[in-house]
C-alpha cells in the first residue's frame, strides 16, 4: 500500500531533487498536463534518463503519461519502458479495450527489456463520465493496483458541462460526490486501492478546507488520500491540519500528490 506520493512535474531537475529529499513511498514523474506540447520530447527522454540514472532509494517510480487516445501515449510507454518505471499513471482512463491493449504493450516491453512479468503498475485516473460507469471493470483490469480520482476533477467537470466542482460553502457539488463514491466503491470491491482527487496544499487560504476535506475522506468509506499539485507545497501547517482532522497519525495519513 503506497502511503505517500509526491509529485513531480514539469520534467525540473530541481524539483525532483526537492521531491527526493522528502518521506515518500513513490514519486510521480509527469508528462501530460505540466508539459507543453513542444516539450514532450525533451520532457519524455529527461524523465526516462532519470529512470536510468537518479537513485530514487526505496521509492517508487510512477509515470504519468499523457492520454493513451493522444498523439504522445503510446511514445511515452514505447521510451519509459527502458527506464524500468514502477508504474504508469493512466489519465482519462475509460476505454477498457485501451487499457487491455497497454496491458499487453508493457508485457511485450517487459519480455523485450529482461524485465520480470507483470511488474509495471498500472493507476488509471477517472476523469471521465465514461470511465465512471466502466469503473467497476477498470479495477479488475490486469496490472490496475490503485483506482485514482473521480470526486472533483476539472475534467470531469468539464465533462458534465460544470461550470465549478464547489457549492458556495465549499462542499462538492452531489454529482462529484456520487462519482467519487462510485470509484471508491469499485475499488474496495476489486480489493484496490482508492486514491482521491486533487487537492492543492500550501495555500494557508485553503486550511480550512484542507481539514474538512480531510475530515471527509476519513469517513467509513474513503481511505484518506489527497493529492498536491507540487511536492514543495507540502507544508508541515498542512500535514498538522490533515492529522489533526483524520485522527491519525502523520505516519498513518495516505496522501498522493498529482495535478488535474
Amino acid at each position: 500500500m503506497l502511503t505517500v506520493i509526491h509529485f513531480v512535474p514539469y520534467a525540473s531537475a530541481e524539483i525532483l531533487r526537492k521531491a527526493l529529499l522528502l518521506k515518500a513511498d513513490a514519486l510521480v514523474l509527469d508528462l501530460e498536463d505540466s508539459v507543453t506540447p513542444d516539450n514532450k520530447d525533451s520532457a519524455r527522454a529527461t524523465v526516462t534518463q532519470w529512470l536510468k540514472s537518479v537513485d530514487f532509494g526505496p521509492r517508487e517510480r510512477i509515470v504519468r503519461i499523457n492520454a493513451l487516445d493522444s498523439e504522445w501515449g503510446d511514445t511515452d510507454v514505447e521510451a519509459t519502458m527502458a527506464g524500468r518505471p514502477d508504474g504508469f499513471l493512466v489519465p482519462k482512463a475509460g476505454d477498457l479495450a485501451e487499457l487491455r491493449a497497454l496491458d499487453q504493450r508493457i508485457s511485450s516491453l517487459e519480455q523485450r527489456h529482461g524485465y520480470p512479468a507483470g511488474t509495471v503498475k498500472l493507476f488509471p485516473i477517472i476523469e471521465t463520465p465514461k470511465g465512471v460507469l466502466n469503473v467497476r471493470d477498470i479495477a479488475l483490469c490486469p496490472r490496475v493496483v490503485a483506482i485514482c480520482g473521480g470526486r472533483g476533477g476539472l475534467d470531469m467537470a468539464a465533462a458534465l458541462g460544470a461550470w465549478r466542482v464547489r457549492g458556495d460553502n465549499g462542499d462538492l457539488l452531489e454529482i462529484f460526490k456520487l462519482t467519487g463514491m462510485m470509484c471508491v466503491i469499485a475499488a474496495t470491491a476489486a480489493g484496490i486501492q482508492p486514491i482521491d482527487s486533487v487537492l492543492l496544499l500550501g495555500d494557508t487560504d485553503r486550511m480550512h478546507s484542507i481539514r474538512a476535506r480531510s475530515m471527509s475522506c476519513t469517513r467509513p468509506a474513503f481511505r484518506p488520500q489527497l493529492k498536491s499539485r507540487r511536492a514543495a507545497n507540502w507544508s508541515r501547517p498542512s500535514r498538522r491540519i490533515v492529522s489533526s482532522a483524520s485522527g491519525l497519525s502523520a505516519s498513518r495519513v495516505r496522501w498522493s500528490m498529482c495535478p488535474t
